[in-house]
């Protein structure tokens, strides 16, 4: 019997210390490959004890980097926040990104001890005429795309790439996350959506 105990403990301790070493290993590849899929390198780092948190979407902190990432940009989703809440600390930071429209020569996305909120910056460029686009695509149906079309045939120098370096917090206003002070305007349009969508972009690869 007790043969048997000692060889049961030995095992679980074998399975919790291998579970350690290599589920996080597992879960940062899958990660990976996903902010890949279209081009660009990513590492990300996974810290949880016991790694068995990071299977429930919890853990002490989650690092990312990448370069020369391509990320579809689609409507604004932010409830996609919520699958990181889990972490402790968020620590996101990207080179040579493209999301749609937007060219940024780095991002950082963060969140530090568990704060109700995410820091977004970021420094772009992108054309007047694909912004209004985009911007009024959130709106919904048919007067998004009439409108878009409007707004973006009005612009001046519609096709000359504009520079974009925005600070701003992402964070829960009456359920929904949202991005708030300090996002202004892009060319006159509001740089709310492009934050919310550009982070949103990244947030659902994680």
């Amino acid at each position: 019997m007790r043969r048997s105990l000692v060889i049961l403990l030995v095992a679980l301790a074998a399975i919790l210390v291998g579970s350690q070493l290599l589920l996080p290993r597992y879960l940062e590849g899958r990660i990976e490959n996903r902010l890949a899929a279209q081009g660009g390198t990513a590492e990300v780092s996974l810290d949880a004890l016991p790694a068995a948190r990071l299977l429930f979407g919890a853990g002490d902190r989650i690092e990312v980097r990448g370069s020369g990432l391509r990320l579809d940009l689609a409507r604004a989703r932010p409830e996609v926040f919520e699958r990181l809440e889990g972490f402790d600390e968020v620590d996101v930071r990207l080179a040579d990104l493209t999301v749609g429209p937007v060219r940024a020569s780095s991002v950082r996305l963060s969140r530090v001890g568990g704060a109700p909120r995410y820091t977004l910056a970021l420094q772009a460029t992108v054309s007047p005429r694909e912004l209004a686009r985009f911007v009024t695509a959130q709106l919904p149906g048919l007067l998004g795309g009439l409108f878009g079309e409007v707004a973006a045939s009005a612009l001046p120098l519609a096709d000359a790439p504009i520079p974009i370096e925005l600070a701003t917090d992402i964070e829960k206003v009456g359920g929904r996350w949202r991005a708030s002070g300090g996002a202004g305007t892009i060319a006159g349009l509001p740089a709310g959506p492009v934050a919310e969508a550009l982070a949103t972009a990244i947030v659902e690869r994680l």
